[in-house]
């Protein structure tokens, strides 16, 4: 194997690992933006839905009246610590079963990733309290599927771009070494 073909096969590895670095750092960033907002949107939904639940003296929760105005996205249920659904809100609100199964009897609020029926849902679950004392947990859900296909798109365009970038490193460090290691022939 020449040196031109070996000094051209390692600028174009190392170009490609570079380039892999920074696509990585670049997914993980849009990966923590996207869902970074998804988590704003719960929490922001977070105090209406729990201004408007009540609980009635045997200690279950529902709601008063729907909210003014809710993303269609957002759904929600409330959760008594008897694992028994008091009341939901929304689309997938119906469905009896747990948006995060995990954790029906949370202690404290928290964001968690979970799959529904092959739906990708960010859950914020809430600690309701009465008197100082748990009463049930309220868990609001947003589907996570666009933030899934900008994952995917933008997985397809780093792959394009290290692809070609690759490509035009090797291309170019061929012609350039060939200038280069032209004295060393003679």
């Amino acid at each position: 194997m020449s040196l031109r073909l070996r000094l051209t096969l390692l600028y174009s590895l190392l170009m490609g690992g570079v380039l892999l670095i920074f696509g990585g750092a670049a997914y993980m960033l849009v990966n923590n933006v996207l869902v970074s907002r998804v988590d704003d949107m719960l929490a922001d939904v977070k105090a209406e839905f729990v201004s408007l639940a009540v609980v009635n003296p045997l200690e279950e929760v529902s709601f008063i009246s729907a909210p003014a105005k809710v993303d269609v996205d957002i759904s929600v249920q409330i959760w008594g610590l008897d694992d028994k659904l008091q009341d939901s809100f929304g689309l997938l609100g119906e469905n009896g079963i747990a948006f995060d199964p995990l954790n029906k009897r949370a202690k404290h609020n928290s964001f968690r990733e979970t799959n529904l029926n092959n739906l990708h849902l960010r859950v914020l679950n809430i600690p309701l309290q009465h008197n100082k004392k748990p009463v049930a947990v309220m868990q609001i859900a947003a589907s996570l599927e666009t933030v899934a296909a900008a994952r995917a798109y933008l997985l397809s365009v780093l792959a394009v771009v290290w692809i070609y970038g690759v490509i035009i490193a090797g291309i170019a460090s061929w012609f350039t070494l060939g200038q280069a290691l032209e004295p060393l022939k003679s």
